[in-house]
């Protein structure tokens, strides 16, 4: 079980990490997030089902009980249960809601902190970004890119983002230009021998996406 609490002017979540026991988890240090962070990991079939929980404090004064799924960088989906109580000034804003929530993943297993998440989800959203510019790809496509090549090389969708992000930032390149093309694609082919964890070659014979060559400007 965790804490969590919205704060009205601001935006920002504070949430503690769920524990099995709660008076840890009252104990544990805040983390903090926005809704659009928060956003951003509700499993798909969630998000598409309005009104979300995300949404709806700042409409009611009523208690507030809901279910949802999240999805971690690694792909662990994490089934919440929460409850809430909100607050509003006279004028109808909201001051904050403030809830327990529980994570049934979290109960029976360790799993990263929020912030962790939070981290781990902005990296891949960055090295897609990265894709979409080089490659010209839209976000489902870049994703997919990113899918295929961590299901062929055996590597964590988070760490080979991480690795994605290291090696373009690495490419010489000035202000004006990014650096040669085909140099992306090669680091991408080559990935799996720098990201953890090591794969062998036969592990990688098919290869990764058959990418086609960046467009040279």
């Amino acid at each position: 079980m965790g804490w969590f609490q919205l704060d009205g002017p601001t935006g920002i979540w504070r949430c503690t990490p769920a524990s099995a026991q709660p008076e840890r988890a009252e104990a544990a240090p805040p983390l903090t997030g926005t809704t659009a962070a928060l956003r951003a990991l509700l499993h798909p079939a969630d998000a598409a089902r309005p009104p979300l929980f995300v949404g709806r404090v700042r409409g009611t004064s009523e208690p507030l009980r809901t279910r949802f799924r999240l999805i971690d960088a690694d792909g662990v989906v994490h089934h919440i249960t929460a409850a809430a109580t909100v607050r509003h000034d006279p004028t109808g804003q909201l001051i904050d809601a403030v809830g327990v929530y529980l994570d049934r993943v979290s109960a029976a297993h360790p799993t990263p902190a929020l912030s962790d998440v939070i981290r781990d989800r902005a990296t891949i959203e960055q090295a897609k970004g990265m894709l979409m510019l080089i490659y010209r790809l839209d976000a489902d496509q870049a994703f997919a890119v990113l899918r295929e090549l961590s299901q062929h090389g055996n590597i964590k969708l988070r760490i080979l983002a991480r690795q994605i992000v290291t090696d373009f930032r690495a490419l010489p390149h000035t202000d004006a230009a990014l650096a040669d093309p085909h140099a992306y694609t090669e680091l991408l082919r080559t990935i799996h021998l720098r990201a953890a964890p090591p794969i062998t070659e036969e592990t990688f014979r098919s290869g990764p996406t058959r990418l086609a060559q960046p467009h040279e400007s």
